[in-house]
């Protein structure tokens, strides 16, 4: 599933703080390069066929052709987040020694633990990111540079890579069939597909992503949702939910509180309110 970030156009990229959102992507890809440096907690990406156990300390690097999800988040979950342009990491990465980072899925692994001074100084340089003016735009751009170049220098330096395990061929078949398909499809029918029975897979599922497989479609279907509500604000809950997937309206609610933490009426009510300092009239 390929997401689209929100950029401002005049800028390189963007730089923010991630705390535990209340709901978690289904697997994705964007046109731009990230990087995630955690902060704090624990947690576990999956990124192409691979799960990469996360930590404070951890720099993972996401390419533009590797879907990846966020799963297995400790409450407390944390990292900074940099997300770059193709254009801007074409004028940036001009030398061999950062010509990887050009790249749309290269190969290898892409994870590594930072010492705690590594960690420390990047965390400086994305903090200073955020803190910037908007309207500050080379400024902005130049510390963004600064980090791009920095976190590929840190990352090198690391040495060996963070703990990977390999994810089970059917597992990551099963997350791709629930990503791509228009069907409602059963736990069975997902099972069939993969050539392994429904109770084997739901088990393999939970044990390597940490996330139960019917959990897992759910929030497929959530990001579904919320992804057609964002384009058609005027469409009512009831349709967007069966044409992301759900089978009828209690089960949407019932999701949708377990994940978002707010029932559905009462997000879009939020989501039409006018922002702070918005002129309502």
């Amino acid at each position: 599933m390929r997401e689209r970030l929100i950029i401002p156009r005049e800028l390189g990229g963007a730089v923010w703080e991630f705390i535990a959102p209340a709901y978690t992507l289904a697997l994705h890809h964007h046109s731009e390069l990230e990087f995630n440096l955690v902060t704090k907690g624990r947690a576990s990406y999956i990124v192409q066929e691979h799960r990469h156990d996360l930590r404070p300390g951890t720099l993972v690097w996401l390419f533009p052709r590797q879907d990846h999800v966020l799963i297995d988040r400790s409450p407390d979950y944390g990292m900074w987040i940099a997300c770059f342009k193709p254009g801007f990491v074409r004028r940036t990465c001009v030398d061999a020694e950062t010509r990887t980072l050009r790249r749309l899925d290269p190969p290898g692994e892409f994870c590594r633990e930072l010492s705690l001074e590594s960690a420390r100084q990047l965390g400086e340089v994305m903090r200073r990111a955020v803190a910037m003016k908007p309207e500050r735009r080379a400024a902005f751009d130049t510390t963004l540079g600064h980090a791009l170049t920095l976190a590929w220098e840190l990352y090198q330096a690391a040495g060996a890579g963070a703990g990977k395990r390999n994810i089970h061929p059917s597992v990551e078949r099963a997350a791709r069939i629930i990503r791509d398909s228009e069907q409602r499809l059963s736990v069975n029918e997902i099972a069939e597909s993969v050539a392994l029975s429904a109770s084997r897979l739901s088990r393999l599922f939970k044990q390597q992503t940490g996330v139960p497989l019917v959990r897992y479609r759910s929030r497929v279907w959530l990001d579904r949702f919320l992804q057609l509500a964002g384009r058609e604000r005027d469409r009512d809950l009831l349709s967007l939910a069966l044409r992301a997937g759900f089978g009828s309206y209690p089960q949407f609610h019932r999701v949708f509180l377990a994940e978002m933490g707010i029932n559905p009426l009462t997000w879009r009510g939020n989501q039409e309110a006018p922002s702070p300092g918005a002129d309502a009239g």
